[in-house]
């Protein structure tokens, strides 16, 4: 019986005691990080791993990232946090949504050139439920040289009213990795590496090995890869107070006065910094958290100031669908967690805007008001001005014809115009004497850029050779 008795004692007590030992493995589930602790987490994660991240460059910020390069790249390691890796080379880009079992959250940071020539670069941070894709593919790259007797122009877009960004000197070689259907133009990297250029065909010795080169047909491949890009993300998918939207913060390097982006074939010209979230079939929303930003469709241009946003409405292939709608307040909740930090540039979150259209009617209506002010103040003064007019004619009706007033008339204006033209005339003729013989020579008007190639006088060029 004792026996017995023990081992149901030692039964019970186990069954007391299991509930317990079962406690362990519930406080470990607790011990997970929350929500605010993995975006935390991530944020601080790309701080430190994409702190060297250069021009033309993303990088792997926090996992989960699922990575495509370009078709004509057999060297892509992009696989783990902290790689980094070439834009040109990058053909898609998927970033997972916030999951707190997995503690996974995506973040990729990219910095770009943009159409940006100074060293400043454009900053592009992209987190949560994200898919993007490179409208700029890898190209085809060769050598060309310039002509050897003279220096060769290098402009922003094709053409000779395309902007000056650099010149070739005679003979010096660069790389192509574009040119138009016609072959006569070719897109080169700028000597200093700051970005790309065009040059005339005619105005390179091996002008014939061009045709390799792939064909370019719209300008906003001028510079490089990412400036034109396809993406959609999830909205209002936040899971926490920290967790801002799944979306992608662009930032322009200040100073800059503008910078153009194609995103979903809508073209964004912005000086700012901008929160941008876009759904297949539904809208793309461009924030302005700071600076300024013009959305343009279908010629219609909508502008927003900080504290504003624009909506696009969106086909199923990520296309316009409509014109852009006007500017409008966004919502504080929107934007207050983004994570403005990880950009160059240090700004605040703007609040959002204040209604301007009835400040612009007010202002409007107060006009009237002092409109018929002014006209009860000036007729007084009209009506005592007929006393002079009729003090002329009786001056005029004293001579038989009406002569005398024409006489009058003509005396101030034959007085002045007899006396201009004599005083006048020597002016004109020693202004352009003495101003046309010190500018440029001659040959130089036909140029057309004369201050941006004043260094190097006998050298300069125009684009198109003189047979031409």
């Amino acid at each position: 019986m004792k026996p017995h008795r023990l081992l149901v004692f030692i039964g019970l007590l186990l069954l007391l005691i299991a509930p317990n030992v079962a406690r362990p493995s519930f406080a470990l589930f607790q011990s997970k990080e929350s929500c605010g602790e993995i975006v935390q987490k991530a944020f601080e994660a790309t701080d430190v791993l994409c702190e060297q991240t250069g021009r033309n460059e993303v990088c792997y910020g926090h996992k989960d990232l699922e990575a495509l390069p370009d078709p004509n790249v057999t060297d892509f390691n992009f696989d783990e946090e902290g790689d980094i890796a070439d834009v040109a080379h990058l053909r898609s880009l998927r970033l997972s949504a916030l999951d707190v079992d997995t503690q996974a959250w995506g973040v990729a940071l990219m910095r770009l050139q943009g159409s940006i020539q100074a060293d400043e670069n454009l900053t592009l941070l992209v987190f949560g439920d994200v898919e993007l894709e490179n409208r700029v593919t890898a190209s085809t790259q060769i050598e060309v040289t310039a002509i050897p007797d003279r220096t060769v122009n290098l402009r922003e877009l094709p053409g000779t009213n395309g902007t000056m960004v650099g010149t070739l000197a005679p003979g010096q070689t660069v790389v192509a990795n574009g040119r138009l259907a016609d072959s006569s133009w070719v897109r080169v990297e700028l000597p200093d590496g700051r970005g790309y250029g065009w040059v005339f065909a005619s105005l390179l010795v091996n002008s014939d090995d061009i045709e390799v080169l792939d064909v370019i047909d719209k300008p906003v491949t001028t510079f490089g890869a990412m400036h034109a890009f396809y993406f959609q993300s999830s909205i209002d998918d936040s899971s926490c107070e920290e967790a801002p939207s799944s979306g992608i913060l662009i930032q322009t390097p200040e100073g800059i006065a503008e910078v153009s982006l194609l995103i979903n074939e809508v073209d964004i010209r912005l000086g700012s910094t901008v929160y941008l979230q876009a759904q297949a079939g539904e809208e793309m929303i461009v924030r302005v958290v700071e600076g300024s930003a013009q959305v343009e469709a279908f010629g219609v241009v909508e502008q927003a100031a900080a504290g504003y946003e624009i909506r696009m409405p969106l086909t199923e292939n990520l296309a316009p669908a409509n014109v852009p709608a006007p500017a409008e307040p966004y919502e504080m909740p929107d934007v207050e967690a983004l994570p403005v930090e990880l950009l160059e540039r240090e700004i605040t979150v703007h609040p959002p805007g204040d209604e301007v259209l009835p400040t612009e009617e007010a202002e409007v209506t107060e006009t009237p008001v002092l409109t018929e002010e002014a006209i009860d103040e000036l007729s007084p003064e009209q009506t005592e001005e007929p006393p002079l007019p009729t003090e002329e004619p009786e001056i005029t009706p004293t001579p038989t014809e009406e002569r005398l007033p024409t006489a009058d008339a003509t005396e101030e204006p034959t007085a002045s115009p007899s006396e201009m033209p004599l005083e006048l005339s020597p002016t004109p003729t020693d202004t352009p004497t003495e101003s046309f013989p010190v500018d440029p020579p001659t040959s130089t008007p036909t140029q057309g850029f004369l201050p941006l190639l004043t260094d190097e006088p006998p050298l300069v060029v125009t684009d198109e050779p003189t047979p031409f």
